[in-house]
């Protein structure tokens, strides 16, 4: 997806892809490669020195200056590129790794709070952690129902997974 836009230097085209990886052009000519999220580029309006602001520039997308409708506009484009993808396999994928990932967190997080609890339970007899820890351990309770949740809405991704569990196991069955 992307939007083009006209400078006194040439037409600009900002195409950005479902990741929120973006890449500019002038001319057919690379000028930026970098990361647009819609929330990212939303918050990105600047404050201008006042030739940028005198031409109606708001935002700045790396070193390119864009007016607010162009920000809007590749907001937008941002926003359906990043629909379009999290409704592809790899889309649904990477969601699932991005919740398994926050589950290891917090079981990380527990784990440490825990392990130094302990320790201060060792040397000093009380663990003044154990709130710490407690919320660490509602977290990841939190964060595996999530998962737990995704999982069952899903279950097309599961059954790929499996499947592919099981065809790494065949070939490597005897490695």
């Amino acid at each position: 997806m992307s939007i083009t836009i006209e400078r006194g230097i040439g037409s600009i085209t900002i195409s950005v892809d479902g990741r929120g990886v973006y890449s500019a052009t002038r001319d057919g000519t690379a000028l930026e490669i970098g990361i647009c999220r819609p929330e990212t580029l939303q918050a990105a309006r600047v404050t201008l020195p006042a030739e940028h602001a005198s031409k109606g520039y708001t935002h700045v997308l790396a070193n390119i200056c864009l007016t607010a409708s162009e920000a809007e506009a590749l907001a937008a484009e941002a926003e359906a590129a990043r629909a379009i993808y999290l409704a592809s396999p790899d889309g649904l994928h990477a969601q699932r790794a991005e919740l398994v990932s926050q589950v290891g967190e917090w079981m990380d997080t527990w784990h440490e709070l825990h392990q130094q609890a302990i320790t201060q339970m060792s040397a000093t007899g009380t663990a003044r952690l154990t709130a710490r820890v407690d919320a660490a351990s509602a977290e990841a309770d939190r964060a595996r129902a999530a998962l737990a949740a995704w999982d069952a809405a899903h279950p097309e991704v599961l059954a790929q997974i499996e499947q592919q569990r099981q065809a790494d196991v065949a070939r490597h069955m005897w490695d």
